[in-house]
């Protein structure tokens, strides 16, 4: 009966209460290909179980069928977090993170007054029209952080990498920063 359910094409996961032991050896094949969740379902109250005790995160672009099953077939650890993965900390702050960034002298942003940008350690995103400064921010995050190599493995016409380079360049005449 289990062989017949895992040779099911369209089954994309599994809930196991446990991950371990191991997949019965006639379906270890079939099951590596399977998404492991945990369901939340609480069927008493003794001891420690309460609704919401277990869960499993899944990460998708769109709350959809369809997201969820591209979160499934991305599998464990990707897309797939279970609530049991001692690692897994969805509340906690990351041990390393970003908590702002502030600009002064750069050719538009930051003269007269430096300008600042707090940052979570949960989530940030950097949204505006042309010329509002995105690529300034993420360009003196990258000298801040020496990750100028990144650029490296482009070629040098490329536009990033020309972009960049533009940016970082120390003007030789302070009043060329008026007007680009």
């Amino acid at each position: 009966m289990v062989r017949q359910v895992m040779d099911m094409e369209d089954l994309l996961a599994v809930e196991r209460l446990v991950t371990s032991p191991p997949y019965p050896d006639c379906v270890q094949k079939e099951a590596e290909r399977l998404a492991t969740v945990l369901g939340s379902d609480c069927h008493s109250f003794r001891g420690n179980s309460k609704p919401g005790k277990r869960y499993t995160w899944i990460k998708m672009a769109r709350p959809t069928l369809e997201g969820l099953r591209l979160a499934l077939l991305d599998g464990n650890e990707v897309s797939v977090r279970r609530s049991d993965s001692a690692e897994f900390n969805p509340f906690g702050t990351p041990k390393h993170f970003v908590t702002g960034i502030e600009i002064e002298s750069a050719r538009l942003m930051g003269n007269g007054s430096p300008e600042r940008l707090e940052f979570s350690p949960h989530f940030n995103v950097l949204i505006g029209g042309r010329g509002t400064g995105k690529s300034t921010v993420v360009h003196a995050m990258r000298l801040a952080y020496g990750r100028e190599a990144e650029l490296s493995r482009l070629n040098e016409r490329a536009e990033p990498h020309r972009q960049f380079e533009f940016f970082s360049e120390v003007a030789k005449n302070p009043s060329s920063y008026n007007g680009g």
